[in-house]
């Protein structure tokens, strides 16, 4: 529903078997989907920024259809999907007439739609898979009806997006890709940016890491990581900081703001962090790292503080299990630096949930 409201209060959670899956499914189908538009050139920037949009979409999943988590006949039953009276359901028996602009509901990937302003995508890819004797719901043909089947500009907006290759443009790419391919502009807009980055982050996991030399992993990060560190998180702070200038407590919370999340502005010393990380909404300790934690070293642990410990920002983490970090305070207030270290003993990942206060 908040696909066509402009907010949507849940009162109630409702879970349907028919529809639950794995996260390492969603993985297993982006890879595939990478796999497939790696192997056409295209870069890892563009491909991350499609991917963003198809899960929010599509749950990346081809077998899907508009209003298929409704109730049977209208949502999804056996023999459903081969089903061409059910596949032409439209506004009228999904939503009631509420949204008469959809003739025949969306499907697949991008959710192609039939629309009464003229629109015929959803029945393009269904004629296209008929003419290949495949079916509609089959991942790689709708791969293939992209880059050769859909319409002629829809194809090379496709083209284009999954072409760029610079970091900074794929907040631009997410948003080029929503509203000229999706036609949808605005769309859960910061949902698909946050699924876009964290697409790239994953794919670009296969790097080794560099040097232990801070320098060195500076001048990587700094051709790699989208935001970089302003002005606002090293020298000035964001509001509703309550830690300390200059130390690393506070640049971690400006880092975390400026990524959208929100941690407790009261946790007390990096040592205390694993404990109190419970003050923060949202939050939970993990074992292994992703970017956008916050790494806790307990005191003495990989040269912190004997009495405080240390924390500091995950920036990204590399194949073999290391991970780059931002931090402040080693070796002064307001001075930060950049250091690849590994997992050990007394290191402990905080992870925030997006914009969870």
């Amino acid at each position: 529903p908040s696909l066509y409201y402009s907010s949507v209060d849940y009162q109630e959670e409702v879970e349907l078997l028919a529809s639950k899956e794995t996260e390492s499914s969603v993985v297993e189908r982006a890879v595939q989907v990478y796999s497939r538009l790696k192997s056409q050139g295209f870069s890892t920037v563009g491909i991350s920024a499609i991917l963003g949009n198809f899960q929010i979409e599509s749950g990346i999943n081809p077998k899907r259809a508009e209003g298929d988590y409704l109730a049977p006949p209208v949502g999804a039953f056996k023999g459903c999907w081969d089903d061409d009276s059910w596949l032409e359901m439209g506004s009228a028996e999904i939503y009631g007439g509420k949204f008469p602009l959809i003739r025949h509901r969306g499907l697949g990937l991008g959710q192609w739609t039939d629309t009464t302003d003229g629109s015929n995508r959803a029945l393009m890819l269904r004629t296209y898979a008929k003419e290949r004797g495949e079916k509609w719901y089959n991942l790689d043909l709708q791969l293939d009806f992209i880059l050769n089947g859909d319409s002629p500009i829809r194809s090379k907006i496709f083209k284009d997006v999954a072409s760029i290759s610079k970091l900074e443009q794929l907040e631009e790419a997410t948003k080029t890709f929503l509203t000229f391919w999706e036609g949808n502009p605005l769309d859960k807009i910061e949902l698909r940016i946050s699924a876009s980055r964290d697409w790239f982050f994953y794919f670009s996991q296969t790097e080794q890491s560099p040097t232990f030399n801070p320098l060195d992993a500076y001048l990587w990060a700094e051709k790699r990581i989208f935001p970089m560190p302003t002005k606002k998180e090293i020298e000035t702070g964001w509001e509703g900081n309550g830690y300390a200038p200059g130390h690393c407590t506070w640049y971690v919370f400006n880092r975390m703001r400026q990524f959208g999340k929100h941690i407790h502005p009261f946790m007390g010393n990096a040592a205390d962090w694993t404990e109190n990380y419970k003050l923060t909404h949202g939050a939970k300790l993990a074992i292994q790292p992703i970017v956008g934690d916050a790494v806790i070293f307990e005191p003495g642990v990989q040269g912190s503080s004997t009495l405080y410990g240390h924390v500091a920002f995950v920036e990204h983490v590399f194949s073999e299990g290391n991970f780059l970090i931002s931090e402040m305070n080693v070796n002064g207030i307001f001075t930060m630096r950049w250091r690849v270290v590994g997992i050990e003993k007394g290191v402990h990942f905080m992870r925030v949930v997006s914009g969870v206060e």
